[in-house]
């Protein structure tokens, strides 16, 4: 209604005059087109907040701006994952097409949003010194956010343009690694330390749960040893569930901008390059390895590991990588692991090794 757009217009005007008032250096332009209405407002109000790091330097507040994309875009999100079969309404409400809209229809989305939240992610690390609790800050958790957000603006035309323009300056000045390198840098050394650690933990379930197995023994335990293990084994649930979904997430990113061409092309530079070559491989030889080939955990669907659709992600990735040499001729240099993805290759193609 018009009041209550009146009433969000007012509310994205007193943001933006919070973000000047505490942060006096700051200041969006006001005659941007898209600040015709209160979305171009939000908006440029949340991207003004993530390209200013030396002024809001609090990663918590970061995080829960990223949040906050998140829940803008949520409605689309969830509607993206019913129409894979989930149960639920296929269609999105008036009100929830205009939430969208908020994000993806402003040119400081198309334009600026992209390039801020790569800087974010790669910069999650960077802790020492700022303003930050440690143990309030979940940084995954941001980047897990993060890889939602770029998924969802990848499927609109101007958005994605957008990310192959920054893929397309990979290589900064001096020959330095510029923005999207650097953020890829970070997603690769996300992936492999989920993986990993997830891979540690499905361990340590496994152990337990094969204590448990044997009654007798299980039982003869004193009670307060019984019950720390059960803590430890809860624990240890919750978090493998939660970092294999982030790894896994981690990789549909990758593997949904490497589908591009161009983007693909940008992997070719070194450093980069022999980052990617070495996760790839390696993760292969987590995967097939005689260590997760022994994690037959109990109902692994709960932990999200499925080992037979990460091996499927992570060829499809090597596949699309490999339509370039260099990326061969790395794997070369890797052996023996280059010899376990050809033959990981040619089992799922149906091809003699």
């Amino acid at each position: 209604s018009s009041s209550s757009l009146g009433s969000s217009s007012r509310c994205c005007c007193c943001f933006l005059r919070l973000i000047r008032f505490c942060c006096p250096r700051l200041r969006p332009c006001c005659c941007c087109c898209c600040c015709c209405c209160a979305s171009g407002l939000l908006m440029m109000s949340l991207v003004t907040l993530l390209e200013h790091p030396s002024e809001v330097r609090s990663l918590l507040v970061v995080a829960k701006l990223v949040q906050l994309l998140l829940v803008m875009l949520a409605p689309q999100v969830n509607l993206e994952r019913r129409t894979r079969g989930a149960l639920g309404r296929s269609n999105l409400s008036p009100g929830e097409m205009a939430l969208v809209a908020s994000v993806l229809g402003t040119s400081v989305t198309q334009q600026q949003l992209v390039p801020a939240l790569m800087r974010v992610y790669g910069q999650a690390d960077f802790v020492v010194g700022l303003d930050v609790d440690v143990d309030s800050y979940d940084k995954f958790g941001m980047r897990h956010q993060i890889d939602q957000i770029l998924e969802e603006l990848w499927r609109d035309e101007r958005c994605k343009a957008c990310i192959k323009q920054q893929a397309a300056a990979a290589a900064g000045a001096n020959g330095s690694p510029g923005p999207f390198a650097a953020f890829i840098s970070a997603v690769l050394n996300d992936l492999m330390y989920l993986f990993k650690d997830s891979l540690e933990r499905l361990a340590d379930i496994k152990q337990i749960e094969d204590s448990k197995a044997d009654t007798k023994a299980w039982e003869a335990m004193q009670e307060n040893v019984k019950q720390d293990k059960e803590n430890f084994y809860r624990g240890q649930q919750r978090t493998a569930a939660g970092f294999m979904s982030m790894a896994k997430t981690t990789l549909e990113l990758l593997t949904t901008v490497t589908a591009d061409a161009d983007i693909a092309r940008t992997f070719m530079v070194q450093p980069l390059l022999s980052r990617t070559a070495y996760a790839v491989l390696h993760f292969l030889e987590l995967l097939v390895g005689p260590r997760c080939q022994t994690l037959n955990v109990k109902n692994p669907q709960r932990y999200n590991f499925d080992k037979h659709q990460l091996m499927l992600s992570m060829v499809q990735l090597a596949g699309q990588l490999a339509r370039y040499p260099e990326f061969t001729q790395v794997c070369d240099y890797m052996a023996p692991l280059s010899a376990m993805l050809r033959c990981t290759w040619c089992m799922f193609h149906g091809l003699r090794w």
